[in-house]
């Protein structure tokens, strides 16, 4: 639960950074694949505040089967918006330095 709690408290501070990012630079704002990842990583912060909310009020009683699948879900959205994210800095050269 309270790993859960972190997660998403660490994802809004990081939300914070990324959303002001995306909208002060317009290099990143004009690329598609930005908006795509902001969009997946908005998603995960509202599975990640349900799954812990849902957990907040007798959490062990929620874990079988409602929890583990919404976990499960969580793994499989952070996977994909790394992966993502990756691909920005890596094909795009988003939020790295021109030299060498």
């Amino acid at each position: 639960m309270w790993a859960v709690g972190a997660g998403f408290l660490f994802g809004m501070f990081a939300g914070f950074s990324g959303t002001a990012e995306l909208l002060l630079v317009s290099g990143i704002r004009a690329r598609a694949a930005a908006w795509t990842h902001f969009i997946i990583a908005v998603t995960l912060l509202s599975l990640l505040g349900a799954n812990w909310g849902y957990r907040l009020y007798g959490y062990e009683t929620a874990v079988l089967p409602y929890g583990i699948l919404l976990s499960a879900v969580c793994v499989a959205v952070v996977a994909f918006t790394g992966w993502h994210g990756g691909k920005l800095v890596f094909d795009y050269r988003l939020g790295t330095s021109k030299g060498s």
